[in-house]
């Protein structure tokens, strides 16, 4: 399902940045919908993210039937009651890019804008200003 209050990536300076720790990540790119804009995107409750190869239609979605959700529920099961509560609300997100793709197990997400094309500074800021540092 696609993110639909997620901006476009712009293709031609792709050059997403991610910042995490503690249970939030922060995913920064380029919006292709207005000029010299860098969206970030937070996810909070943030269990697990991973990297893999990109390469394919740039989106940002929702996997509503996800293997890789479906194998962490499975494990917490064995684990105790604690971890099956503690991965009942996760969502799977996905986004990919051209040279790249990034993935997210979290509780949700919001998207902000800030201007100028520096997307890994205005992920770090926003970790920052987060954390109160």
């Amino acid at each position: 399902m696609r993110l639909k209050d997620v901006p476009n990536c712009d293709s031609e300076a792709p050059c997403p940045a991610v910042v995490a720790d503690e249970g939030l990540a922060h995913l920064a790119f380029y919006s292709d919908d207005e000029e010299d804009i860098t969206v970030i995107v937070t996810f909070w409750g943030c269990a697990a993210l991973r990297f893999g190869a990109g390469g394919g239609k740039l989106d940002a979605q929702e996997l509503t039937d996800s293997k890789w959700l479906h194998a962490r529920r499975a494990a917490a099961v064995e684990a105790s009651p604690e971890a099956v509560r503690a991965l009942k609300n996760l969502h799977h997100y996905s986004f990919t890019f051209p040279a790249w793709s990034f993935e997210c197990l979290a509780d949700g997400y919001t998207v902000k804008t800030r201007p100028g094309h520096t997307p890994l500074k205005s992920a770090s800021d926003l970790a920052q200003d987060m954390r109160g540092v």
